[in-house]
């Protein structure tokens, strides 16, 4: 075999694809035994990953107050808006950010939530002379489920604090 692989141009590599296959066994059979032994023992190793895990998540949580703070800095230093009346408040809002808090401030400032609620569904003020639903238009569905997913387990919560006492 190794005399016609020689004979042939560019046959040595060919020729060493089963040597490094057997190689690529050996070395994948070490691998399964290391991945088995490890396995055996994942009572400390499950410890350890659960110790970073933790650590991470202590970390991310400090990292998003450390850009909460930032980012309320610059807004703050930007504007001077804690210095603002509630007017001037309304008018720093620009864009997308100014429709959402117009549709925040329709529903708190309703009687109920679901007149509220009624009130941006058909708002003739966005598009004025046409009567439009916000929520299909602009998709404030998740937006307002937020909300009530918030305000039911705010209810939810306030129930279980009376039941128990």
């Amino acid at each position: 075999h190794s005399q016609s692989c020689q004979a042939r141009k560019g046959a040595a590599s060919a020729c060493s694809r089963p040597a490094s296959r057997d190689r690529l066994t050996v070395d994948f059979r070490a691998w399964q035994d290391w991945l088995c032994a490890t396995v055996k023992e994942t009572g400390v190793s499950i410890t350890r990953a659960d110790n970073k895990i933790w650590l991470t998540l202590l970390m991310a949580a400090v990292s998003g107050i450390l850009h909460w703070y930032h980012i309320t800095t610059l807004f703050e230093n930007n504007s001077h808006f804690s210095h603002l009346s509630a007017l001037e408040r309304e008018m720093v809002f620009r864009t997308e950010m100014g429709l959402y808090y117009s549709y925040f401030k329709t529903i708190i400032e309703a009687p109920s939530f679901s007149e509220g609620l009624l009130m941006i569904m058909n708002d003739n003020i966005t598009e004025y002379p046409l009567v439009i639903n916000t929520l299909k238009r602009f998709n404030l569905y998740p937006e307002v489920g937020h909300f009530l997913r918030g305000a039911f387990f705010g209810m939810g919560l306030h129930y279980r604090m009376h039941k128990s006492c």
